[in-house]
């Protein structure tokens, strides 16, 4: 064994460990960011689903579709009512904070997701 190479398997195995932590909290990130695509499509729906309700019963498809957006821990981004009831789309757009949040400059802090309902 050379003297020079001293050390050398600390320095791989510290280099090896980092790689792995590294690949470990990307890992993390892509797999949260991926359920709050889930989560804010599931939001979404509920908010198109309860507003078209509403709004089949005569009351503000958009107010409760924030509503219950706002209860889902959702926000709703857009709100379009295309046509008049009994024939009507109410049109939600919803957006939900990523989880787990990266406070990178440039990176996504919401992810939206779209959803329609009603009887036409």
């Amino acid at each position: 064994m050379r003297g020079d190479e001293h050390g050398s398997g600390t320095v791989l195995t510290a280099t090896i460990a980092l790689c792995l932590t590294f690949g470990a909290l990307v890992g993390v990130w892509v797999i949260g960011w991926a359920s709050s695509h889930q989560r804010a499509t599931r939001v979404a729906d509920l908010a198109a689903l309860a507003g078209a309700d509403a709004t089949a019963s005569g009351g503000d498809g958009c107010s409760e579709a924030r509503r219950v957006a706002d209860r889902n821990g959702g926000s709703v981004y857009r709100c379009t009512l295309k046509g008049e009831a009994p024939s009507f789309v109410l049109v939600v757009e919803v957006t939900v904070p990523l989880r787990p949040r990266i406070t990178l400059a440039g990176a996504p802090t919401t992810v939206r997701a779209e959803a329609a309902a009603g009887p036409a």
